[in-house]
């Protein structure tokens, strides 16, 4: 009970300070049909509003607020052509009405009409009638109009008024995050946390600045923590797929991927990911599967030459696939995921040294990618090149300690060249982090058997037989 009456008491302040808006430059019989019309607009019921506000026009016909109100409740309809006749009427009648101008600006902004959209909150400013979300308004508009600076410092100016303006924090990290200031990014993100410890918001898109960071561990808290908190959101799925691909776990992408289909299964942007995962998991019927759906709810998918490219491999079609993705790195040659991904196509294709010109082409691009070293290592291992190998490995791990595959994999290469002891700690790591990898007991056994270590190489071995049932 006590939750419910403080909702209704917050819904009656906002009713109250839209009702005392609403009398300025009201007078005489029209008052009465106003309040009705706010009243009606604070219930969202707008039909009712529009006929109210009507009537208070028909009392009196120059009132440019009424006109102002009536279009909020048009646009609130979709109503956009009688919306704006009656924001125009308005301008007319009171060109210093700054709420017209700001109302105008949301139908701008709404539809991508960003340069009018602007001058309209500009105007507002101006005129007395901004407060924080006319801040947060117009620098969406600057963000978008390639305006940087002067959209931080909007939303750093509504994020002033109202330092709890938890919509502010979550576009300016946006905006920090995308454009490379990630301590920024993380500043803003974890305020999100703080402010809605309960919602999944700050916490998938801190996972992302983590991840960015390198600091994986507390990513995956965070994208759990996203989930745990949201079970039913996208975004908080989305934001722990793309941090267990980095880390090499694609069955447990896929399975977050599924989950966010069956959520949302109108978007076609996830069945698209979910077939490019089946695709790195080399599933492909399965891939084919929602690739050929995600194109079939919006065909332009397959149009760039990156997405041909997946879809190609999903058919089967190798060499048409592989000519896509260099028609791809030749139209983006400063990706680095779009390398990566022409290098991965390479190795898979038995092309070792053509894979490891393009992981290395990747890793100029980006230093920190260490699935690039993971994956050119491998490319290394198997053309005997050790020592490159082993350097690859090691740069991997230093930048995921987590990474049991890259520790299992160099633990191979040590095997190879007679380094036992090296050999058996990347084993003893590898297991660690993962108790059910069966891969690393039969290594490790193999290890211990050279070793002399025949009872260790025995219960290796018996572990690996239980691991593989």
């Amino acid at each position: 009970m006590t939750q419910r009456k403080g909702k209704w008491c917050m819904a009656a302040a906002v009713l109250a300070l839209l009702l005392a808006y609403a009398r300025v430059g009201l007078a005489g019989d029209a008052e009465a049909a106003f309040q009705q019309g706010v009243e009606a607009f604070g219930r969202k019921n707008y039909d009712e509003a529009i006929s109210h506000f009507s009537e208070a026009l028909r009392a009196e016909p120059a009132n440019a607020t009424a006109y102002c109100w009536r279009a909020r409740s048009e646009f609130n309809l979709d109503n956009f052509e009688k919306g704006c006749k009656d924001i125009e009427e308005a301008i007319r009648l009171d060109p210093k009405l700054g709420a017209a101008y700001r109302c105008r600006g949301k139908y701008y902004l709404s539809r991508g009409r960003h340069a009018e959209a602007k001058l309209d909150f500009d105007s507002a400013i101006r005129l007395g009638a901004a407060d924080k979300h006319v801040y947060n308004e117009r620098a969406g508009c600057r963000f978008s109009m390639g305006q940087r600076d002067e959209a931080l410092a909007d939303w750093t100016e509504a994020i002033r008024l109202d330092p709890r303006f938890i919509l502010a924090y979550q576009n300016r990290g946006e905006v920090y995050f995308r454009t490379g200031d990630v301590p920024k990014a993380l500043a803003d993100f974890s305020t999100l946390v703080k402010l809605e410890p309960t919602s999944h918001r700050g916490y998938a898109r801190r996972s992302r600045v983590f991840r960015e960071m390198g600091e994986y561990g507390k990513a995956l808290d965070d994208a759990n923590r996203a989930v745990e908190l949201g079970p039913r959101e996208v975004e908080a799925y989305v934001a722990r797929v793309e941090l267990l691909m980095q880390m090499n776990k694609k069955n447990a992408a896929i399975a977050d991927l599924e989950t966010a289909v069956r959520l949302a299964p109108d978007r076609p942007d996830l069945r698209w990911s979910l077939g490019n995962a089946y695709v790195t998991a080399e599933q492909f019927d399965r891939a084919l599967l929602h690739v050929e759906e995600a194109v079939r709810m919006r065909p332009d998918l397959a149009n760039a030459p990156y997405n041909r490219a997946m879809l190609y491999l999903a058919k089967g079609e190798y060499v048409k696939a592989g000519l896509s993705l260099e028609q791809a790195v030749s139209l983006s040659p400063n990706d680095p995921g779009v390398r990566s991904n022409l290098a991965w196509f390479y190795m898979n294709s038995g092309k070792n040294e053509a894979a490891i010109r393009q992981y290395s082409e990747a890793i100029k691009l980006n230093d920190r990618d260490h699935l690039a070293y993971y994956n050119r290592a491998l490319a290394y291992r198997d053309l005997k090149q050790w020592d490159s190998a082993i350097s690859d490995f090691t740069r991997a791990v230093a930048l995921y300690d987590q990474f049991c595959d890259a520790y299992l994999e160099r633990a191979i290469v040590f095997e190879a060249v007679g380094k036992l002891k090296s050999a058996r700690s990347d084993l003893d790591k590898a297991i660690e982090l993962d108790p059910k990898c069966r891969g690393a007991y039969e290594a490790r056994a193999r290890v211990y058997q050279k070793l002399g270590e025949s009872e260790k190489a025995a219960a290796d071995t018996d572990r690996a037989k239980e691991l593989d049932r």
